[in-house]
């Protein structure tokens, strides 16, 4: 493996003078090093940040695992070689190699290009190369220490959180783990921890001190005072204090300073729900205040479709993109037998892309062959298919094989099986084309209006109504926010001056000259004191109410505690997990297999750990399998594979893998990697995380901009404006296209706080949409799988009864009322191509709203825009 030879980690050198390193401190992680197949090079990616000073003494260096006697160089673009400085650790004699040119006497370390200079930083190791993309940031230290805390304070909230857990039956908690019993045994501790300090155990300790001649205890150096200092009043005597440093009261500090640090964390994970409440219920509150009886247009997006509309209602260009995917290589010997055929496209076979029921004529003027003589087939299966579509009539151009027979249930068919296609001409008498025509003026006419109204367009009846399921349900998940957000202040309120508390405690048992120890002494102490006695069982108690019963796992917290800012990108990816698992726990409802806080703490601390989280929901009938830096079958490895599967209504079972990669990347960076477009194709085709197309690929990075950057948004709502959840084509490349099947979301949590709501609907899309087939959903709308609701991930639902619009019923369709917050999901499907269109409500909806019909959906798959 590449980490027997070598490793690139960051590390923060403190110096006495130019010759003397006082300490070194290297990074948790490595940088991840990837291999070039095609020069066998290696290749790493970093960010720096010129305006965080903090990380000024941090620099970059090589650790060789083997022997070598060749000195490592920078190898600069003019082809001079910079050699690298050895550094020793004073502590673990470790070696590494690190950039040490000029001494910057004046801040006391060595000065280094790669903090300041961003581009590509080539490092030879003896024969192999490293190259080093480094990208600039100008995020400050605030912006990025919002990525530490929300990471740190997520894991202790996943870890002390009971919801997160099921070891037995699931307690109601209040609020971070903590529960009404679980504050009563923090209360109870504190008091007895005060009653022993009152009058704490102690051994009496022999001393020796300065006494009245009568008190005295003669030792020998009394003697000597006394043949010395005849006449002194006070002499030497043996005496006794008491030593409170017993091992009664070791365990005693122990708990007392471990309970504080647990108050401390629990304080702030209460806090944190408090800021992450009232941000939610200001959130939803926005949201409510938004909903108004008129809706704000994009234009642009407007636009886009008119032209789409006008090359629908384009004879000629209709005809040349036909034309165009025709493959005239094929066939050729057919040339001779071409005929004119004149066909009517009257549906479409169903589990079939290129057979189509038709009607037909062979000649212009003739009438169409009648349909009750029997079905007429039209098959392309054997060429390139064409793309005809139903409602359209066509001139081909072909050699086609004619056939007559009797059907299975005993009435006749025709088939015509296509050989060879020379050409194809639209007609203009199309009964689509002519809708589509009317459909234009329509489109053109409602423009003119929306110019008028200065782009505000006034909500009909049913859109109203599809306004009042949303209010219903902003409503209800406000009065949950409520309710959550006053248990948490209740919590905190208790909480926050206890910590303070047992902190004065723990100082004071300190100064009595106890030292903390973890080993419980086991004495009749604690049977006889009552206080002692609560003080052993409370505190095993307390850690069995918040989850935390091994001290492994406590010990573990407290190393990750102490993570820096050095590695960003690891950060960034450490982050991204913990999100995913919070989605998965809080908003789905999901639960865990018993051993998952080791397995999650493990994935966090060890590099290749190899570690996978195992989550059910019974309710739903989905199981998941979340890998962290799997190893794939083709030796890539991703940094997140999520493979779902789910029981279906009839028994049977669906299962999809999809592929996420956390990208660290500036802006800058980003764009010259080809921006999200070119980044994401790198990862699902050149390094193939897609496995040659069956597997979803997203990336999840912090930059704002990257839509605008790759074209401007192609969705009117808000999560549009920064992430592309596959909702419609984007990317030149997706060329045949699976909707939603690549994307890219925008996740900062120093830049939003809606950043747990973009991982919830990525996640509620791959759980809800695509772990299955959507397309051609000929007998109804409604999925295979256990229905759930997106907002809040229960399956308590209700299905009503479809309300009619206009007198216009799609038997179809599906409609579900959650029971548990009121959100409403609709089940429908596109009219032109089949293909299943599920609607969350404007908030919760991964798919594309229509520019002109707020409240209703574009097709992901043919993206009809009418």
């Amino acid at each position: 493996m590449l980490n027997d030879v070598f490793e690139l980690k960051y590390i923060e050198t403190h110096w006495h003078d130019k010759h003397t390193l006082i300490s070194l401190v290297e990074s948790i992680h490595p940088l991840k090093l990837e291999l070039n197949p095609v020069d066998n090079s290696f290749t790493a990616h970093t960010t720096i940040y010129p305006q965080v000073d903090e990380l000024g003494k941090c620099q970059l260096a090589f650790n060789l695992k083997t022997a070598d006697d060749e000195v490592p160089f920078i190898l600069a673009p003019d082809g001079a070689q910079v050699p690298l400085k050895n550094i020793v650790d004073p502590v673990t004699n470790k070696v590494w190699w690190a950039e040490g040119i000029t001494w910057l006497k004046k801040y006391k370390r060595w000065g280094t290009q790669a903090f300041r200079t961003a581009g590509t930083l080539t490092v030879v190791i003896g024969d192999i190369t490293v190259n080093i993309h480094i990208s600039l940031s100008q995020d400050k230290h605030n912006e990025l220490e919002r990525y530490l805390s929300s990471f740190k304070n997520d894991l202790w909230e996943l870890i002390l959180d009971d919801k997160s857990y099921i070891g037995g039956a699931a307690k109601q908690t209040s609020s971070g783990g903590i529960d009404e019993e679980t504050l009563r045994i923090i209360s109870n501790l504190l008091s007895h921890a005060k009653s022993i300090f009152k009058t704490p155990k102690a051994e009496l300790k022999e001393i020796q001190q300065l006494r009245d001649r009568k008190q005295v205890k003669p030792v020998p150096r009394t003697f000597m005072e006394l043949s010395t200092k005849p006449g002194s009043k006070k002499l030497t005597s043996r005496a006794t204090e008491p030593s409170y440093n017993v091992p009664e009261n070791q365990y005693f500090l122990y708990v007392i300073s471990s309970t504080h640090k647990l108050i401390k964390q629990l304080t702030l994970i209460s806090n944190s729900k408090q800021n992450r409440y009232e941000n939610a219920i200001n959130q939803l509150s926005n949201r409510l205040s938004a909903l108004k009886d008129h809706k704000e247009i994009n234009k642009d997006l407007v636009y886009k479709d008119l032209l789409t509309i006008k090359d629908m209602c384009d004879v000629k260009k209709i005809s040349e993109n036909i034309n165009c995917k025709i493959e005239h290589n094929l066939g050729t010997n057919f040339a001779n037998k071409i005929y004119i055929y004149f066909i009517k496209i009257t549906g479409k076979v169903k589990d079939s892309d290129n057979t189509y029921f038709v009607q037909y004529k062979y000649n212009e003027q003739s009438d169409w062959s009648d349909q009750n003589t029997g079905a007429k087939f039209f098959n392309v299966d054997s060429i390139a298919s064409i793309g005809l579509n139903v409602g359209y009539e066509y001139q081909i151009n072909a050699a086609l094989n004619h056939n007559k027979g009797i059907g299975y249930n005993s009435k006749p068919y025709e088939r015509f099986n296509v050989q060879y296609i020379a050409e194809v001409r639209v007609l203009t008498t199309s009964d689509k084309l002519t809708k589509n025509v009317e459909k234009l003026k329509s489109y053109e006419d409602q423009i003119t209006a929306l110019k008028k109204s200065n782009w505000i367009h006034k909500l009909n009846k049913a859109e109203l109504k599809e306004q009042q399921k949303e209010r219903d349900s902003i409503l209800s998940r406000i009065s949950f926010y409520k309710r959550d957000l006053e248990t948490s202040e209740h919590v905190y309120k208790i909480l926050k001056p206890k910590v303070k508390a047992y902190g004065n405690l723990e100082k004071e048992l300190k100064k009595l000259g106890i030292r903390p120890s973890s080993t419980f002494p086991n004495s009749m102490t604690f049977v006889q004191n009552q206080h002692y006695q609560y003080i052993h069982s409370g505190y095993r108690k307390l850690r069995e109410q918040i989850g935390l019963a091994d001290d492994d796992i406590l010990l573990s917290l407290e190393q990750i505690d102490s993570i820096g800012l050095i590695n960003m990108p690891i950060l960034y990816e450490r982050w991204c997990l913990l999100q995913i698992v919070n989605a998965l726990i809080i908003k789905f409802n999901f639960i865990c297999d018993a051993s998952w806080k080791r397995k999650l703490i493990r994935m966090i601390q060890v590099p290749d750990a190899n570690e996978a989280l195992t989550f059910m929901n019974y309710d739903t009938k989905r199981k998941l399998r979340l890998e962290y830096e799997p190893k794939m079958d083709n030796g890539r490895t991703p940094d997140f594979v999520l493979k779902i599967g789910a029981k279906n209504k009839d028994g049977t079972t669906s299962i999809q893998k999809f592929v996420m990669d956390a990208k660290f990347h500036s802006s800058e960076f980003l764009a010259s990697e080809g921006g999200i477009s070119g980044v994401v194709k790198e990862m699902a085709h050149k390094r193939n995380y897609s496995e040659n197309g069956k597997n979803s690929v997203f990336i999840i990075h912090p930059t704002l901009d990257a839509i605008e950057a790759a074209g401007g948004i192609i969705s009117p709502q808000k999560w549009a404006e920064t992430s592309y959840l596959g909702e419609l084509k984007l990317f030149d490349w997706e060329n045949p296209r699976k909707p939603h099947q690549f994307g890219a979301l925008s996740a900062n949590p120093s830049k939003s706080i809606r950043f747990l709501d973009d991982f919830h609907r990525l996640l509620g899309m791959f759980l809800q949409y695509s772990i299955e087939d959507s397309y051609k959903c000929i007998d109804d709308d409604d999925v295979k799988a256990i229905n759930f609701c997106i907002s809040c991930g229960s399956a308590d639902l209700q299905e009503l009864d479809i309300v009619s619009y206009n007198g216009n019923t799609n038997n179809k369709k599906k409609w579900f009322n959650c029971n548990n917050c009121s959100h409403h999901t609709t089940y429908n499907h596109c009219y032109n191509c089949n293909t299943r269109l599920i609607k969350n409500g404007e908030y919760w909806t991964y798919q594309s709203m229509m520019p002109l019909q707020p409240t209703n959906i574009k097709c992901p798959s043919c993206e009809h825009p009418l």
